[in-house]
């Protein structure tokens, strides 16, 4: 099964679908409330988490601060026009069969862009 760690951004309304659906995600909000990205990515990693974020620092921090990476790390792109949409999309998106393990995947409201992860320094 896979193991998700929720960025402070990710919504509560998404966290909770996810978990009443028997999803495996913790939220940063509830660990480490009010951390910053470098803690949330070392927390992520610590904990072997897929992190899933609204926030594209973790790019900079994984490719071009080469911080150490979690097993992968998800960063939704959404317009955020509707959030029931969006909420929607991070549900089904995370209930997907795609492998996001050793990824760096970008999804938006049409597609999904995954990255390998292998050049960032400290990958699992």
């Amino acid at each position: 099964m896979t193991r998700f760690f929720a960025d402070q951004c990710v919504s509560e309304v998404a966290i909770a679908e996810l978990v009443a659906a028997g999803v495996d995600i913790v939220c940063a909000t509830d660990s480490i409330p009010g951390a910053p990205d470098v803690k949330v990515l070392a927390k992520a990693h610590d904990e072997h988490r897929i992190l899933v974020t609204l926030d594209k620092d973790f790019g900079d921090l994984v490719f071009r601060d080469l911080k150490q990476a979690p097993p992968g790390v998800i960063l939704f792109r959404l317009d955020g026009a509707s959030p029931a949409e969006d909420t929607h999309r991070v549900v089904s998106v995370l209930q997907s069969d795609l492998i996001w393990v050793g990824h760096f995947s970008v999804v938006t409201s049409k597609s999904v862009r995954m990255r390998p992860l292998g050049k960032a320094r400290g990958h699992v």
